[in-house]
This record gives C-alpha cells, structure tokens and sequence, in this order.
C-alpha cells in the first residue's frame, strides 16, 4: 500500500519559486503548488493555513 502525500501550497514567494527550493522538493518527492499571481483571497488562505489547522 502507498501512502498519498497531499501537495504543499504556497504563495509565489521568492524562496519557493529558487532552483533550490524546487530541487529540495525533487530530492524528497514532494509535490509543490503555487497558488496563481494576482488572486489574493487564495494568498490570505494559505498565509492563515498554519494558524487554522494547529495541532
């Protein structure tokens, strides 16, 4: 049995659109969205992620 990894979402922050980061995500597998420019109820949404779903 696999287990499914959801994506990680982010803003288009300049430490998530670097070569690096986008090869630390190769080298773990982990799958990487970005949420499109200009769409800022999407931004408020995943900046306020953290604070909505601590554990």
């Amino acid at each position: 049995m696999t287990k499914q990894i959801n994506p990680s979402c982010s803003d288009n922050g300049p430490q998530f659109v670097s070569n690096l980061f986008e090869e630390a995500c190769n080298e773990f597998d982990l799958i990487h969205e970005r949420i499109p420019p200009k769409t800022p109820n999407k931004n408020a949404y995943i900046e306020s992620y953290p604070f909505h779903h601590r554990t």
